[in-house]
Order: C-alpha cells, then structure tokens, then sequence
C-alpha cells in the first residue's frame, strides 16, 4: 500500500512541470500564428483607434514577455492558474462556457468509438490468436493494419455515402433527429434520454452516434487488435496455459476466460493513450459529419482567429489527455504490483 501511494504521489508531481511546460508550448505557439486576431474580429478596413482601444483592452498591447509582470505571458498564466480561460472574440462569452457547451458531444462520440474500437479490437485481435496461422488470423491482421492507415475523414464520407445516401439506413449528420426535442441535463443526449425516460431520444443519439463512432473507432481498432494478438501468443505459452490445455479444460474456455484477462493489462494501458488520437480524430470526423463538439469549435476558432478560443480548446484538451494518462498508470499500478517498484 505505502509504495503504491507513493508512486501515485510521484505520478502527480512528475504531472505539474508537464502542465507548465504545456501552457508555456501553446503560449508561445498560438501567438507567433500568422494573422491579427483584431483585425479578423473587427475586419481589416475598422479605424485604427478602434482596433487600438480593442487591442488594449484585451491586453494584446502588451509585451509577450519581459522582466516585468505587466506581460502577456504573466496574465496568461495568472488568469489560468484562476480557472480563467479567457473571452471568446468572436462569441463574446467566456470560453469555459463554450468548452462547457461542445465537450458533451466530444465525449460521447468518443466514448462510443472508443467502445466500438476496444470490443471488436480486442474480440478479433483474442480470436486471431486462437485461430494462429489459419487464414482468419492472416485477414485479421491484414484488416487490422489497413483499418489505421485508412484517413478517417475518407472513412467517414464512403460510409456517408454508401450507408446514409445509397442506402438510406442512417443520418448523415447532426446528434439528434430534427423532430425530437431533446431533454438536456448533462449534455450527453443518451444519458440524458436515460434519466429523463425519453426512449425516443436515446433511440435517436444512438441512431445518429452509429456512423461517426464507427468511422472514428474503426481507425483505432487496428492497434487493439494487434495488440491484443501479440499478448495472447504471449499469454498462451505460459504454464498454467499448457496445464489447463492438459487437464483437458476446452481451448475456448482457456483462451477466452483465462488467458484474455491475463492478456488485458497493456490494452488498458493503450485505452489511456489512444483517447488522445481520438480527441484528434474528432476534429476531422465531427467535420465531416457537422458533430457540434470540440472538433468543431475548434475549426471554427481556427477560422475566425478567435485565439482565446483556440488556446482555451487546446489546453482543455492537452490537460484531458495528460488526466486520462495519468489515471490510467494509477489503475496499471493497481492492477499490476510490479509497477509500483
């Protein structure tokens, strides 16, 4: 227990220059961007006492850095470390609020393409270890390796046009059906259908999450079902397999329930690391399937120079993904003792 608390500890201190360097990296990055965001706001023939007054106003008429703490970087940090992400130019509200009104979206999708991804990865990835050396093993691996290099945003319009425009079977775009009034609690339209007992809108979330999700999770199934195949082969030669094998156990049962969990350890690891490809993903797949979410906000932040919006988005998501990371090595070391040491 004491070294398990202190690696955790450890974990979370080792997090805190991380998050500096983090905020330091986008800082310095979004403002050598090319483009003024005043002039992209107010428009390029505005007077220049307005744009003057404007920039002052948002403290655009300071230094960047200096050896003073009247600078950009000072307010920055300052404003952050207060929970402050700044004021959207082109919304006029703050950008918590708007992170707040997109995130919910962004994390259904992917948590539904993350589900997809890890079910049917790790499901083929465990069969094609059962079946080694057998034609199913030699295409599932050859599909797990052009599933990863396909482009997602290519993935996304050939199932748009093949399932929601030759087929007709489901939306193209959108989170919810236009005759449906969705009932908004958390955000999340099929908890929220849950909670509220309104099947109609869960129905319709899921209808609409059904090719986004696929698209997205399809990408990120080629690297569990790798994954999952080059652990079980692992697994399967360990003693206490070939002891089952002998004692006249069935191969399914010890490949499926015994050897599979044993084999389940690197995947949760790489659960953790991919939820960063899939927040980058999502740009490109809410995109294409017009998915309110943060992808979308952010392409709209890009396209309106609106770079406290922009900043607020990607320091959301860069913290995200450095929490989830380091949730996932707390639980690896819960899991897994030697860890720890």
């Amino acid at each position: 227990m004491r070294a398990l608390l202190s690696y955790i500890l450890t974990r979370i201190l080792l997090t805190i220059p991380m998050i500096f360097i983090l905020l330091t990296l986008v800082f310095f990055i979004i403002r050598v961007m090319p483009g003024d965001p005043v002039k992209s706001m107010l428009g390029a023939h505005a007077p220049k006492e307005t744009m003057d007054e404007v920039r002052h106003q948002l403290g655009l008429d300071k230094p960047i850095i200096d050896f003073s703490t009247n600078n950009q970087f000072v307010d920055y940090m300052s404003a952050f470390f207060h929970g402050d992400l700044g004021q959207s130019l082109w919304y006029r509200v703050p950008v918590t609020e708007k992170i707040a009104q997109y995130f919910p979206a962004t994390l259904e999708l992917s948590f539904f393409a993350l589900l997809f991804a890890v079910v049917f990865g790790v499901a083929t990835g465990a069969f094609a270890a059962h079946k080694r050396k057998s034609a199913a093993d030699y295409s599932i691996r050859l599909f797990g390796i052009t599933s990863y290099s396909i482009p997602v945003f290519w993935l996304g319009l050939m199932l748009q046009m093949i399932f929601g425009v030759a087929f007709d079977w489901f939306p193209i775009a959108g989170r919810i059906g236009a005759r449906v009034s969705p009932q908004v609690i958390t955000g999340l339209y099929v908890v929220d259908g849950i909670i509220t007992l309104n099947f109609e809108q869960v129905a319709s979330a899921l209808w609409h999450l059904v090719l986004p999700s696929t698209a997205l999770g399809l990408i990120l199934c080629g690297i569990f079902i790798r994954l999952t195949r080059a652990n079980m082969l692992g697994v399967l030669k360990q003693d206490y397999v070939l002891a089952a094998n002998a004692r006249g156990i069935p191969k399914r049962r010890v490949v499926y329930k015994h050897a599979l969990k044993n084999a389940f350890v690197p995947i949760l690891t790489m659960m953790g690391l991919e939820f960063a490809y899939l927040m980058s993903g999502a740009v490109l797949t809410e995109t294409t399937f017009s998915w309110p979410g943060m992808g979308s906000f952010l392409v709209e932040s890009v396209n309106y120079r609106d770079f406290p919006a922009l900043q607020g988005t990607i320091i959301f998501i860069a913290l995200l993904v450095m929490g989830i990371s380091l949730l996932v090595d707390i639980l690896y070391a819960i899991i897994d003792p030697r860890v720890r040491y």
